[in-house]
């Protein structure tokens, strides 16, 4: 998880509040890869680098933007989506892509 925000950060890019807002109550979904396919064995990225959509909510100035992913940071994705899946949790498009608590001490989803 760690890995893949960094990645985010340094190769696409992002700011910290992209990936997460400061109440952890919303972030970046799996939906916002224009370019992903949720199935259930993981996730398949149809092109590559795959465009990443930045929501109004999530943007600093408060309109929607996109970058673009990297493929070293889509098979980083593709890995911890998969053993997420295998630690039995169910993923859609609106499953959040970074699970930054995984005890789960807080009640923020992001």
């Amino acid at each position: 998880m760690a890995r893949i925000s960094i990645a985010l950060m340094a190769f696409s890019g992002l700011r910290p509040e992209s990936l997460g807002n400061y109440e952890g109550t919303d972030g970046i979904r799996l939906g916002d890869f224009l370019d992903a396919q949720i199935t259930e064995g993981g996730i398949e990225f149809t092109k590559t680098p795959a465009q990443l959509v930045i929501r109004k909510s999530l943007s600093k100035a408060r309109h929607q933007c996109f970058t673009f992913v990297p493929e070293q940071i889509l098979t980083y994705i593709k890995e911890y989506v998969e053993g997420r899946i295998k630690g039995k949790e169910q993923i859609n498009k609106d499953s959040n892509l970074l699970e930054l608590d995984v005890r789960g001490v807080k009640r923020n989803n992001f």
